[in-house]
């Protein structure tokens, strides 16, 4: 890699350039971001003085409105004006008309919609905010009071921010900036053999190191990136021989996850597994002969209620139904629980909880077997006997 003979297009100059300029940046960004805070924060309170305002007129208006006492309205509005910043107050009855009002109420200039924003006031550098606060009574809106309160405190104050705000900025850019050219210039002295080895570890060469063995910070951070290098090509070897044999394993496992299925399939004895959520997550075919259920109706994932639902109709009595897919009804001696169908069959039903090796239950399985050519056989055996 050749050097650039000008400075300004050298590797040095555009990293500490490229440093100072995000350090400019996030300098400006965390010096607004402290403006945006802050001046939130003023409006998140003024607001909640604001409200607590409203809810203070409302209280003292709101019977002497009802009552249409006049006098001690113009009373409390004379004594509110002035205090707190109150710049004035203009107070209509439910029908819009002018019933008191009191200090410079000519800012209102009679204008019944004003309701302004407290943050759009002091972004537009007004002095006074106009807003309105209903009067109402058990629900009932028994007139509206208009009024206007001085922010000017809040605009100097955000202003007096944002002077400092941007003196700090640019004091704290300066030295920063200054001292990070220095220290980026210092260090960047045996970048380019960093930068060229990184360059070919990128593109693929892994056997691919640092030589340089200088005892400062680029030293240490060349050592540090060797012992990197050499790690990770490590780790690749182990994760390549670790998925080889992850295949293998998969391979196994779909080799016997087919032979199951095919077995599971070929049994007489219908099979159902059940999910800890009374899911369904396996049939096979018997089960869907046996309990006459259509063959092109997938039922993986469906609730068991639904199943059992469709099931109960071609089961002969009550007592069956109620136990149907009951795990009340234990294993007795591997003897089951046995159903009459409305066709004659006899079946027995069997559930077992299914654990995996930690012995943790991971569902339950029905077994259902066909034992009417059994209970014919022995009724018959019976009867000649």
């Amino acid at each position: 890699m050749k050097i650039p003979h000008r400075f300004t297009q050298s590797l040095r100059f555009k990293l500490v350039a490229s440093s100072v300029l995000i350090q400019i940046v996030f300098v400006t960004l965390l010096v607004a971001h402290t403006i945006n805070l802050v001046e939130d924060n003023l409006i998140k309170q003024s607001e909640t003085r604001l409200l607590e305002l409203d809810r203070l007129f409302n209280a003292s208006l709101n019977a002497p409105m009802v009552q249409q006492d006049i006098e001690t309205l113009q009373e409390i509005l004379d004594e509110s004006v002035r205090k707190d910043g109150l710049n004035y107050f203009v107070l209509f009855d439910r029908g819009g008309q002018l019933i008191a009002k009191a200090g410079e109420a000519a800012e209102y200039k009679n204008n019944v919609s004003i309701h302004e924003s407290l943050a759009s006031s002091i972004h537009s550098g007004k002095d006074i905010l106009h807003s309105h606060v209903n009067i109402n009574v058990v629900g009932i809106q028994y007139g509206q009071l208009h009024y206007g309160i001085s922010i000017k405190s809040l605009v100097q104050i955000k202003s007096a921010l944002i002077q400092d705000s941007l003196l700090i900025a640019i004091i704290g850019i300066i030295f920063s900036g200054l001292a990070l050219f220095l220290t980026g210039m210092w260090l960047t002295r045996y970048l380019t053999n960093l930068a060229e080895v990184s360059q070919e570890f990128a593109a693929g060469n892994l056997c691919a190191r640092v030589n340089d063995k200088s005892n400062d910070e680029i030293g240490y951070l060349a050592e540090a990136f060797n012992y990197m290098a050499e790690s990770l090509d490590t780790r690749i070897k182990d994760l390549n021989d670790s998925q080889k044999a992850q295949n293998e394993l998969l391979v196994i496992s779909q080799q016997e996850k087919a032979r199951l299925t095919s077995l599971l399939e070929v049994m007489t004895r219908g099979i159902l597994f059940e999910t800890l959520d009374e899911k369904i997550a396996y049939y096979n075919p018997a089960f869907v002969k046996m309990w006459d259920l259509h063959a092109s109706s997938n039922v993986i994932g469906r609730a068991v209620f639904e199943v059992q639902e469709n099931i109960k109709a071609i089961l002969k009595t009550e007592v069956a139904k109620n136990a149907l897919l009951s795990k009340n009804d234990a294993v007795d001696g591997g003897k089951g629980v046995e159903f009459e169908l409305i066709n004659g069959a006899m079946v027995i039903q069997r559930n077992y909880p299914v654990f995996d090796d930690e012995k943790n239950i991971l569902g339950t399985l029905w077994i259902y077997e066909d034992v009417t050519v059994e209970r014919q056989t022995a009724e018959q055996l019976s009867m000649i006997f």
